[in-house]
């Protein structure tokens, strides 16, 4: 028959081999689940140019207006092919897109005050890294 000692000490191993056996699971569970994405940010912009130049413009002078697109569109599509992924602005022209590692195109859709494309920019996208590009559309009126 065991004596009461050698219950505690077994109890206490057992504890300490499951504590190291948990530890294990969740440090295998966080390496295999770790996000292997990576993200685009940035902001969407819609630039208008057109209209009437002064009669002598200074070095440089473009008669042109930006402003935050609120709510456009911003599409990124696989350089290879694929499905392509969406986003839309938020009201100050932010926005935020997950994306496997890989090269994708890029660009921005406003919808008002009209309906503009963007022109496409290629972007290369790392495992858990966020690259900042803005995006703009633009109206270039003669």
């Amino acid at each position: 028959m065991p004596l009461p000692v050698d219950i505690v000490v077994s109890s206490m191993s057992f504890r300490l081999l499951f504590a190291a056996l948990s530890l294990v699971f969740v440090a295998a569970t966080l390496f295999v689940w770790q996000p292997w994405t990576g993200q685009l940010e940035g902001t969407v912009y819609f630039t208008a140019c057109g209209g009437t130049e002064p009669a002598n413009p200074p070095p440089g002078y473009r008669n042109c207006n930006t402003t935050v697109a609120g709510a456009a569109r911003v599409t990124a599509s696989p350089a290879r092919g694929g499905s392509s992924i969406h986003a839309v602005a938020d009201s100050s022209g932010r926005y935020n897109l997950r994306l496997m590692p890989g090269q994708f195109y890029l660009w921005g859709v406003t919808t008002r005050p009209y309906h503009f494309q963007g022109q496409r920019r290629l972007v290369s996208v790392s495992a858990n890294s966020t690259v900042h590009v803005d995006v703009n559309a633009a109206l270039h009126a003669a």
